[in-house]
């Protein structure tokens, strides 16, 4: 059952279908859900105040490669012999020390041991770029990224070095994918937002930021919403409290953060309960106008991976396959920029 404090709302709903999406409900589906449950949904208006404070959102370090197995793509440490470790700390102690020669030769001597191992790869051409020797810095910046395209260094290293040459195309293309593999590098960004300005580009700041809050209190299940974000809000909290829901969508009773049925759903509920809530007027808030966009352009998976996943879990992205991590590029520079 709901609760009627915002059902004049919720009742412009009943006539609208998610185009496209045959096998989700559509919003008015979710409210006929809401009221038929033996739930007790209470809704009201959400206060933007009461939303906590974004945690510190992690990082990626460089180190990790993908390793194919039977079960498919798994991320894994970088894991180097005594002897090589050893080599790889006077490596740097020469690196740091401007002792860029012989720093070169320590690099090589580890990929004589481990051949793929990226990191002393992009090392090898940070010596001969900080000797502006751009051919050979090239050379191993693209080693670096064929040999380990999850590694976001080399493609950051590669960026800046084509954005000192005038290749601003392909330095826009390398920052993004540095960006992607590292969505909460704020040093990444900033070199991101330089390249794109070269190229009368502008990244546009935004975060996805639901104005919304779903969550328990007592036998209730406490939906409290902003008239944007009014189907979304609902749709999360069948999601979240509606026995059998989550099994019947997908086959489990078990949430998960990377949930794809979930999120498309309800980012479909979102932008065509904005549409009738407003009268098709174009939303206010860019993460729902994007949104908007991505569906239309069959660009939802790479939105939902960018926007909602990456910034809490940017170590998901790592194993992705790298036609995937590309889409993710395009996804930035085609929907992230202005």
């Amino acid at each position: 059952m709901i609760n009627r404090i915002l059902m004049s709302l919720l009742l412009t709903l009943l006539a609208l279908a998610v185009a496209g999406a045959q096998n989700y409900h559509t919003p008015s589906e979710i409210t006929k859900i809401m009221e038929a449950s033996p739930i007790a949904y209470q809704v009201g208006i959400f206060k933007p105040e009461t939303r906590s404070k974004s945690p510190k959102r992690p990082l990626n370090h460089p180190g990790y490669f993908q390793k194919r197995t039977s079960r498919g793509i798994e991320l894994v440490p970088f894991v180097l012999p005594t002897k090589v470790q050893s080599t790889l700390e006077s490596a740097e102690k020469h690196f740091a020390a401007h002792r860029l020669a012989e720093a070169r030769t320590e690099y090589l001597k580890i990929l004589g041991e481990v051949h793929e191992f990226s990191v002393a790869m992009t090392y090898i051409g940070q010596t001969y770029e900080m000797q502006h020797d751009r051919e050979n810095a090239r050379t191993w910046f693209l080693k670096a990224v064929d040999s380990n395209f999850v590694d976001y260094t080399p493609h950051w290293f590669l960026a800046d070095l084509l954005k000192s040459e005038g290749k601003l195309k392909e330095a826009a293309r390398e920052i993004t994918v540095a960006h992607a593999l590292n969505r909460n590098n704020t040093l990444i960004l900033q070199a991101l937002k330089m390249i794109y300005r070269a190229q009368k580009l502008k990244y546009s700041e935004w975060e996805f930021a639901p104005q919304c809050a779903v969550y328990k209190k007592g036998d209730a299940v406490i939906v409290e919403l902003t008239k944007e974000w009014a189907a979304y809000a609902l749709c999360k909290a069948v999601w979240a409290y509606e026995p059998g829901y989550r099994k019947k969508m997908t086959g489990s009773d078990r949430a998960s953060p990377f949930d794809l049925t979930e999120e498309t759903e309800c980012l479909a509920n979102l932008v065509s309960g904005h549409k009738i809530l407003s009268g098709n007027k174009q939303p206010q808030d860019k993460a729902i106008r994007c949104a908007e966009k991505a569906i239309e352009q069959r660009k939802l998976v790479p939105f939902i991976i960018y926007e909602i996943w990456a910034p809490e879990h940017p170590s998901s992205v790592l194993s992705l396959p790298k036609e995937k991590i590309e889409e993710l590029a395009e996804y930035v520079l085609k929907f992230r920029t202005i």
